[in-house]
């Protein structure tokens, strides 16, 4: 069937009212606000059914009537908001809602829903990922099941630990505690026995044990104020390779004690009978301090004799080739026992195991 001219006519001037109905259209929208845009779009008879039912709870008419203003107003993005807000709230079509969010914001980037649309369209993003994690399963859910499975083991460990730490912590607290009392009663015990001993009376209710024990401690203080351990001797300051050197010399130090108090024992019976001699035929006797006559022995302890060897011995001496604190404590005092008393006096020279060194120039008490 042909068509006449005029037919021919009007299909060719279809696309040109079409084209010049939508510049009308967009003509209109020049100079207006994005408030009065909306205004006029809310303004639409479809529109306003659709908000209708939205506002009563009809969320499905309110859902089938914003597409129907889409379908016949295509130019009301107001339209593509509250649909993409429906989809995401309601339906979970979080694709759908992401759809529309983006063509409201095509053409209403300035306007003062796009913050809440962009927000909205990450929140969409963010659901649309997990729930693709959840539909995907398989492998990856597995292992993350297993993570979470060892993690929770773990947690369960440490939690028994803590328990079990927590436990000997008290424990010890008990302990320490314990020791405090015992501590605490000790002390009140030696303060005890501190008065008894001014006083003069002993108390009768302590016990046995606690004696024995206070008398054992007082033992071992005397024992090592008399005759010191060789580690006290010791430096302690001095570093660990030197320790070995110093014992050492220690230890032949106090052989040249023993070897000079030997010699020492085996002179004074030789001395003892001469002075005995002495004493009979032609020393004469000088009174002791009870008044009795006494032979040169007592006239050496005498007062006299001591002053005596006081002013023969020097005040100071300088440490020769050979000299130890032993041989010098016999040479001046006659005895080597006299050692650790010249130590103690000239502890800025001579170290705490008796070293000496050749030129030492040191004190004679």
């Amino acid at each position: 069937m042909k068509m006449t001219k005029n037919e021919h006519g009007a299909r060719a001037l279809r696309p040109l009212v079409a084209l010049l109905l939508a510049m009308v259209l967009a003509g209109c929208d020049n100079g207006m606000s994005i408030s009065e845009i909306e205004a006029k779009e809310r303004a639409s008879r479809l529109y306003t059914t659709a908000m209708e039912d939205l506002q009563a709870g009809r969320t499905d008419p309110a859902i089938r009537g914003f597409e129907q203003v889409l379908v016949q107003e295509p130019r009301n993005y107001l339209a593509h908001f509250q649909l993409a807000t429906l989809l995401q709230d309601i339906k979970k079509d979080y694709i759908g809602a992401i759809s529309h969010y983006k063509s409201y914001l095509l053409f209403r980037p300035t306007s003062d829903k796009a913050t809440i649309a962009s927000d909205r369209m990450r929140v969409c993003d963010t659901l649309l990922g997990a729930e693709y994690l959840r539909k995907a399963g398989g492998k990856a859910t597995e292992k993350l099941s297993d993570e979470n499975a060892k993690i929770a083991g773990e947690a369960k460990m440490l939690r028994e630990q803590v328990k079990k730490l927590e436990g000997q912590l008290a424990q010890a607290q008990a302990q320490v505690d314990r020791l405090n009392e015992a501590n605490g009663r000790y002390r009140r015990q030696l303060a005890g026995l501190g008065a008894e001993a001014e006083t003069g009376s002993p108390r009768k209710h302590l016990t046995k044990n606690a004696l024995a024990e206070l008398k054992d401690m007082e033992g071992e203080r005397q024992r090592r104020r008399l005759r010191p351990t060789d580690a006290e001797l010791l430096d302690d300051d001095a570093p660990p390779e030197d320790r070995s050197r110093i014992a050492a010399e220690l230890k032949r130090e106090k052989e040249a004690m023993a070897r000079d108090e030997a010699e020492d024992g085996k002179a004074k019976p030789a001395q003892k009978a001469a002075g005995t001699v002495a004493s009979t035929s032609s020393m004469p006797a000088v009174k002791g301090k009870e008044g009795q006559s006494g032979g040169a022995f007592d006239s050496f302890w005498s007062k006299e004799g001591q002053q005596k060897k006081s002013a023969d011995r020097p005040e100071t001496y300088v440490v020769q080739q050979g000299d130890t604190l032993s041989k010098i404590s016999r040479r001046f005092y006659g005895t080597p026992a006299k050692w650790r008393a010249i130590r103690e006096a000239n502890k800025a020279v001579i170290p705490f195991d008796g070293r000496v060194s050749v030129g030492m120039e040191i004190r004679l008490p």
